[in-house]
């Protein structure tokens, strides 16, 4: 690299610098990893548990904060026209 960013090397340098290149790849080594993609826990017809993923939160919890927040909306609509009108 520093060979590389100095305007002013020399043809030596240069060629020293890519010898020194040319070992560091030739010397690497092919190394591959093999994944289990297995199934550890078999999966029974009807069953209907959650698959784990790593998120523990539910959707009905939120589904019935949404509701929630939009009943309280409606009504306070409601509330307002009714003080309007009065």
């Amino acid at each position: 690299k520093a060979v590389y960013e100095n305007p002013n090397a020399t043809q030596e340098e240069v060629n020293s610098a890519k010898d020194v290149l040319e070992k560091a790849i030739n010397s690497l080594e092919n190394t591959t990893t093999s994944v289990d993609n297995t199934v550890k826990t078999p999966v029974n017809k009807g069953d209907s548990t959650s698959v784990k993923t790593g998120d523990n939160s539910s959707l009905i919890g939120y589904a019935a904060l949404l509701f929630t927040a939009l009943g309280s909306a409606f009504v306070g609509i409601k509330t307002r026209k009714n003080k309007q009108e009065n």
